[in-house]
């Protein structure tokens, strides 16, 4: 990755040399100075490369970044369809609960002859209606006695 540096020992050691360091000192520090250049530093060329590598990466990042997005959007449309369909299927079904008709009522009509009264779902105020004479006067027409009216229907009619 790296290139060999253009570096002037010699120059380096004689400028160390005139400023008081002596000999040894001076090529001593020239040799670190070009282990230093030749293994550790890049040059403008290994950094373009590293550059380069490192905009690779970035363009792929984005290339599964778009890919995802659109997977996820997708995902979400799928989803989308099937809640919406869920949803008018549930409604479909209310619909239809709501416009079937209610169940008839269940009625009781009144069991002595001539008479048309109707008791829907119960039979609550029954014991009035056979106890009036005014309603039934053809029947039992001698008895006028609402409590006997009542009695007598109950054993005539169980």
């Amino acid at each position: 990755m790296c290139e060999p540096h253009t570096f002037d020992t010699h120059l380096f050691i004689n400028l160390l040399t005139y400023s008081g360091f002596s000999v040894e000192q001076a090529e001593a520090l020239a040799k670190a100075l070009v282990t230093l250049l030749d293994n550790d530093l890049a040059t403008k060329s290994d950094i373009l490369a590293i550059q380069t590598e490192i905009d690779k990466v970035k363009a792929e990042v984005e290339k599964i970044r778009l890919e995802f997005d659109a997977k996820i959007s997708s995902s979400e449309a799928t989803l989308r369809k099937q809640m919406i369909g869920g949803l008018s299927a549930a409604l479909m079904s209310l619909v239809q609960l709501e416009s079937k008709p209610p169940p008839p009522k269940k009625s009781y009509s009144c069991p002595i002859p001539g008479c048309t009264k109707l008791f829907i779902e119960t039979r609550g105020g029954w014991d009035s209606h056979v106890a009036s004479f005014k309603m039934h006067p053809k029947w039992k027409p001698d008895i006028t006695d609402g409590d006997e009216r009542k009695k007598l229907f109950r054993e005539e009619f169980p």
